[in-house]
Formats: structure tokens, sequence, C-alpha cells
């Protein structure tokens, strides 16, 4: 028995499609296309957003230049802290 990870199989597919066509002159010409689907993906917000419109409130704004503050500084949370 294994323990749950509380993560579920997600459903998932992969689909190909090859075309062969002899174009005569000993020659073959070979064209394919592969790729995948995935449904229902696992999605967490970003907890670190920056809030729309936040860098063009006058709070932001850094006193000493009146330009707005690096986005880095508008962040709910420090670099590295989630």
């Amino acid at each position: 028995m294994r323990p749950s990870t509380g993560c579920h199989r997600l459903p998932r597919g992969g689909f190909s499609l090859t075309l062969q066509r002899d174009i005569g002159y000993k020659t073959v010409l070979d064209v394919g296309y592969m790729g995948s689907l995935g449904r229902h993906l696992l999605w967490q917000p970003n907890l670190n957003a920056i809030p729309f419109g936040s860098n063009f409130l006058a709070p932001t704004n850094d006193p000493t230049t009146n330009r707005p503050l690096p986005l880095n500084f508008l962040r709910p949370y420090p670099a590295g802290a989630i």
C-alpha cells in the first residue's frame, strides 16, 4: 500500500501523424508531426505576484527620485521567502 501524496494522476496523451509519399526519381517524401495534450493539470497561483497597477500608485514611488520603485520591492514576500 502506497502513502497518499494528495496528487492524482493527470490525464494526458500524445499523438503523431506521419505521411510518406513516393515523388518519383527514387525519392520518398516523409513528413511528420508529434504533439501532446494535458488536461486538468495542477495549477498553483503565484503567491508573490505584484498587485495589478500597484507600480502606478503614489506610495510606491521612490521619495528621493519620485520614480517608481523596482518591481521586486513591491512583492508581498521578499525574493526566496516562499
